[in-house]
């Protein structure tokens, strides 16, 4: 990456991504809306894709765009997979707002994670705006489920 523009913008759109999905999700997820759950996961995996891309365009690895849409379909299967486990598993399926948490919690350190690692392949300052974006999604999202939480 010459510029840094070229590792901010992507990770600029993929920040709004998130942000915007982060305050839809978890009233979708709870309210079990599938039709914008759908939307909802795709939005994600397509901001994880952009990260991915970023890094490995970051690092100069070979096809860059084939390993961000492997990276980010990993990133969906996970998701997918925690989801049912955690819900089903933990908190039971009378309490959706639990994996809805553990979901959140998971997303927000996937995507420090993303921001770190793009931070020192890049050497770029950039990530502390795109960081106030997931502290900001992170806050949505837990608005946003503590309003779906009954007796609340």
């Amino acid at each position: 990456m010459e510029s840094t523009k070229k590792p901010a913008l992507p990770a600029w759109i993929a920040s709004g991504l998130a942000l915007l999905i982060g305050c839809v999700y978890p009233t979708v997820f709870i309210r079990w809306i599938i039709p914008l759950y759908a939307v909802c996961i795709l939005v994600m995996t397509a901001a994880a894709f952009l990260l991915f891309l970023v890094l490995f365009e970051a690092k100069k690895k070979e096809k860059p765009l084939l390993r961000a849409v492997i990276g980010a379909a990993v990133y969906c299967a996970v998701l997918m997979a925690v989801t049912p486990l955690v819900n089903n598993g933990i908190f039971g399926a009378v309490a959706p707002w639990g994996s809805v948490l553990v979901n959140t919690a998971l997303n927000v350190c996937f995507w420090l994670i993303m921001l770190r690692l793009i931070r020192k392949e890049t050497g770029e300052p950039f990530v502390r705006r795109p960081l106030v974006c997931v502290l900001l999604v992170l806050a949505g999202m837990i608005v946003s489920v503590i309003t779906t939480v009954p007796n609340i």
